[in-house]
């Protein structure tokens, strides 16, 4: 009686922890946009800076803008290799097959497995 409670709690915490996971990762793919939109605005500009644009904002006297949308823009980054990363893991989650190594996404994606084969 007791081997058979042990695997239902098990079980509940399982299914507890998987469910917590998700909407960990629901809330880190749709709060991280939502936040940013609110903190940092949006990434895009309203138009293509010319030449000019650039060498004044790159030359004139900075009140700390630039280096707040560059922090924004390197926030945007984060979140979209991160997006993309949560994609090709769920890719490979319904192949039932290991994850691509996708170059440069080595922190995203985490350590490879030990061992790359499911034994069946």
């Amino acid at each position: 009686m007791a081997a058979s409670g042990g695997t239902a709690v098990r079980r509940v915490g399982r299914m507890l922890t998987g469910f917590g996971a998700l909407v960990v990762l629901i809330g880190l793919l749709v709060g991280g946009p939502i936040a940013l939109l609110a903190f940092a605005g949006n990434p895009l500009p309203d138009h293509v800076p010319t030449l000019a644009e650039i060498g004044t904002t790159l030359t004139s006297r900075d009140d700390g803008q630039l280096f707040l949308r560059a922090l924004a823009i390197m926030g945007w980054f984060g979140w979209a290799t991160f997006a993309l990363s949560v994609l090709v893991e769920l890719g490979a989650q319904a192949l039932d097959r290991p994850a691509p190594r996708l170059p440069g996404m080595g922190r995203q994606q985490g350590p490879p497995p030990r061992s790359s084969v499911r034994s069946r």
